[in-house]
C-alpha cells in the first residue's frame, strides 16, 4: 500500500546553453570559412581575418557569410558543395 505523503516532488534545473562551436574537420574547411568571412563579412579596408580570428566571431555571423558564399557566384561545384556541407554540419 502507497500513499502520496511518500513522492518526493523535485523541480530540475535547466540544462546551461553551450556555446555551439563552428564544426570545422580539416583545413580545407577552414580555408573556405576563411574566404566567407573575408569576402562577405568584413568592411573594405578591415584587412583579413586568419585562422585564429574564427573563434571571436558569433557562429552565426559566420553561417551569414557562409550562407552568402554558398548562393554567390564565385564558387565551382565543388566549392559549393563543400559550402553546402558546413552549412549543414553548423546550421
Amino acid at each position: 500500500m502507497t500513499t502520496s505523503n511518500n513522492i518526493i516532488k523535485f523541480t530540475p534545473k535547466e540544462k546551461p546553453t553551450k556555446k555551439k562551436d563552428l564544426i570545422l574537420i580539416d583545413n580545407i574547411d577552414i580555408a573556405f570559412v576563411l574566404f566567407a568571412v573575408n569576402l562577405f563579412g568584413m568592411d573594405e579596408g578591415y584587412g583579413l581575418v586568419g585562422p585564429n580570428d574564427l573563434p571571436t566571431f558569433p557562429l552565426n555571423f559566420v553561417l551569414e557569410c557562409l550562407q552568402e558564399a554558398h548562393t554567390s557566384n564565385l564558387l565551382s561545384e565543388d566549392g559549393r558543395a563543400i559550402m553546402g556541407r558546413l552549412l549543414a554540419n553548423n546550421g
